[in-house]
């Protein structure tokens, strides 16, 4: 009678990857060495031990922000090495405040934070010093704030970042930088995104980034780098940081 084969165990990190718990293996090496990760109640801190792929995971909440957004937004600015202390900023899309949160421990001297939605905003967020909040506020109507600012984040859904970005031009200084998040299902044909949502092919990832790219480029943005982010959408999406400048 034959005998079964054992199925290979794997590394801890890869398994992180593989089940879609995080986008990026370094990311997932670094919540291991953290000590965020737990396997079967336990949390393990080493990212090369072995295990089989049924275990119980449990990633431990980060705390360092109000929401994960933060988290993407910080890995891409350490990423880009850009340094944004008293920089002024316009957070689109800002939600529970991740980025703005981010844009703030990073140095930020004040944010501006849009959002179509009301009463979404963590408080340690709505009552910052340094936060102007404009809920109710749709940001393909802000044509001209009158607010001129250095940088500018974009986390949104359900409407292209291309309906968006055009309209906010005017408001940014020279030189300006962009981190807008490109979400693929949201960028896509719709009959190209299955019933579930979610946009596994890396072609079409890549086919809904350059067209963002090629597009932000007639805007007199030059472009400067793109990341992974290093956590997957709550959907179970990728998700990719575009850094654009603009140059007057």
């Amino acid at each position: 009678m034959p005998t079964k084969m054992k199925k290979n165990k794997e590394r801890l990190d890869t398994i992180l990857l593989n089940k879609g718990y995080v986008a990026d293996i370094s990311y997932a090496r670094a919540l291991i060495l953290a000590k965020k990760v737990k396997v079967d109640g336990s949390f393990v801190t080493q990212a090369g031990s072995r295990f089989n792929d049924n275990i119980q995971i449990e990633l431990k909440p980060e705390k360092k922000y109000v929401s994960r957004g933060g988290i993407k937004l910080d890995h891409a600015l350490k990423e880009s090495k850009l340094n944004i202390k008293g920089k002024r900023c316009l957070d689109i899309g800002v939600s529970t405040g991740g980025f703005t949160d981010c844009l703030l421990q990073a140095g930020a001297s004040i944010v501006y934070a849009v959002d179509v939605g009301y009463g979404q905003t963590a408080d340690k967020i709505r009552n910052h010093e340094k936060v102007e909040l404009f809920e109710r506020t749709n940001a393909r109507d802000m044509e001209k704030l009158n607010k001129p600012v250095d940088l500018l984040t974009i986390d949104v859904s359900f409407i292209s970042i291309l309906k968006i970005i055009p309209n906010i031009i005017a408001s940014l200084n020279n030189n300006a930088d962009i981190f807008a998040l490109i979400k693929p299902q949201f960028e896509l044909p719709k009959d190209l995104v299955n019933n579930g949502g979610v946009v596994k092919s890396h072609l079409l990832h890549a086919s809904a980034v350059a067209r963002i790219i090629v597009e932000l480029l007639n805007y007199n943005l030059k472009y400067k780098q793109l990341f992974q982010s290093p956590l997957l959408g709550a959907d179970g999406n990728r998700e990719f940081f575009v850094w654009m400048r603009h140059e007057k």
